[in-house]
């Protein structure tokens, strides 16, 4: 009798009644804004190291600019929508039909363009070291510009639908037909994951490969250097160490993202299956588990500063900024004391 009843009391609560949900709106409403500065602050500090004289003549360093810059876009357009939704229950893309239209373009693409700038930059790392002679036909900070206008070009047609498919119907904003609903997830997936994770897997294991080699090959003219051998020539190790780096520092970065951006792929292709036949209290639960899985998504776009921190160009030009802002201030302390005296 006491099972039958708890039943009954159960099927009558609405999704909002579980704790499962209401973990998820905690979840939103307090994690959102943390990742949203912590987010704003890295990537602005990427932009401003890496947009520094030193840089500026190096097309990795160019895509990884605009990879920080996209990844704002992101947390600007995505994360925060979630957390004015939750804090203050307005949805910004329900105030009008054109809300919600260019919300919606705005959000995946700017997940496009983070996932593919990223598979660029990864692409041209691959052709400088793994093909060196022909890098300068393709990695110039000529071209760079050119393929990146490309890119835009190419995501904003990509995503240009959603001017004509998504619409507000009962206070939601949603797709006009179901064929839509169908086939766009499928899309969304191979254009703003499945291509940038498996182009991105297959040039670290190039250049994984192709450091392997190198290391090798340093390793053994090293051992011949020390035994004395003659007929060997010097090998640049500064140039390897530079070059080693940068590659490192691009590896983790591609890692992270397959590592963070994976469980919610993953998850969205099973979702709208699991809810033809779940529960109020099953709803409740995937809503927590999808909150947790999108919170490790827009990491990916909060991390990249932390990760570019492996390279040691990068902390280099970390420190001489720091230096020239410390050495600014007490000049500046100096001029005024002296002032006043």
């Amino acid at each position: 009798m006491s099972l039958n009843t708890t039943f009954g009391n159960e099927s009558q609560l609405s999704v909002s009644d579980f704790p499962d949900y209401r973990a998820a709106i905690v979840i939103w409403k307090w994690a959102s804004p943390v990742l949203i500065v912590v987010g704003t602050l890295g990537n602005t500090a990427s932009i401003i190291v890496l947009t520094r004289r030193s840089f500026r003549n190096s097309t990795c360093m160019f895509y990884l600019t605009v990879l920080s810059c996209a990844d704002l876009l992101v947390l600007y357009t995505g994360l925060l929508r979630f957390w004015i939704r939750s804090a203050f229950s307005v949805d910004i893309r329900t105030l009008s039909i054109w809300s919600c239209k260019v919300h919606v373009f705005l959000v995946y693409f700017a997940m496009d363009l983070s996932s593919w700038v990223l598979m660029t930059v990864t692409l041209d790392r691959c052709i400088l070291v793994c093909f060196p002679f022909r890098s300068r036909l393709f990695t110039t900070m000529k071209r760079a510009p050119y393929i990146l206008t490309t890119l835009v070009l190419l995501l904003v047609l990509v995503n240009s639908h959603f001017f004509a498919t998504v619409t507000v119907q009962n206070n939601h904003c949603t797709y006009e037909s179901r064929l839509t609903m169908v086939v766009w997830p499928w899309i969304d997936l191979v254009v703003c994951n499945l291509i940038p994770f498996l182009v991105m897997l297959f040039c670290s294991l190039l250049i994984s490969r192709k450091i392997l080699q190198t290391n090798k090959r340093v390793s053994v003219q090293r051992t011949r250097t020390i035994s004395g051998e003659s007929g060997s020539a010097p090998y640049d190790n500064s140039k390897a160490a530079k070059s080693s780096s940068v590659t490192i520092m691009l590896l983790i970065i591609i890692f992270s993202f397959f590592l963070l951006t994976l469980p919610l792929v993953g998850f969205n292709i099973s979702y709208r299956y699991w809810i033809e036949t779940a529960t109020n209290s099953e709803l409740a639960t995937l809503e927590l588990v999808r909150t947790n899985f999108s919170m490790l998504l827009y990491t990916n776009h909060v991390i990249h500063f932390i990760c570019c921190l492996s390279g040691r160009r990068f902390r280099r030009e970390v420190r001489n900024l720091f230096c020239i802002h410390r050495n600014l201030h007490r000049t500046e302390g100096n001029g005024t004391l002296f002032t006043l005296n």
